[in-house]
């Protein structure tokens, strides 16, 4: 039984507007913090993020009020950027392999950025790794 896990937050930005952005790699139980230039999607205050799948259907439409996003679920938050001009994040916690897929940032039907997360699943051994080796006995 591990004593103490690790948690491991990972980062990443999407890359220009409406390119399909860079390949993030991450391991299933992680969380992910993915990072959107809103470019186009700044106008508004409301904006969507679509999700993978083999038909991407619309994650969720975030408002952002009192800069606080509306709404969040269990397990994937948006935050909304405090000044114009900075990144709009969408965390994801705990990353299951189904998570796999491209994410989009759009606005009106217009794609602002795009990430795509590319999810692995970590044995045991490699779990023990990442956590340091701390095992209770």
């Amino acid at each position: 039984m591990l004593c103490s896990d690790m948690l491991v937050t990972k980062r990443f930005s999407a890359a220009g507007y409406g390119r399909a952005g860079p390949a993030i790699s991450a391991s299933v139980g992680e969380t992910v913090d993915l990072s959107f230039n809103p470019g186009e999607c700044l106008r508004s205050r409301t904006w969507a993020i679509v999700t993978p799948g083999e038909h991407p259907a619309v994650l969720d439409v975030f408002a952002c009020r009192n800069n606080v996003s509306l709404p969040s679920s269990d397990r994937v938050k948006a935050q909304c950027p405090a000044e114009e001009g900075q990144n709009i994040i969408l965390q994801i916690f705990p990353v299951e392999l189904s998570d796999s897929g491209k994410y989009c940032l759009e606005y009106k039907g217009k794609t602002c950025s795009c990430v795509h997360l590319v999810v692995q699943n970590i044995s045991s051994d490699d779990q023990t790794i990442k956590t340091k080796g701390k095992i209770q006995t």
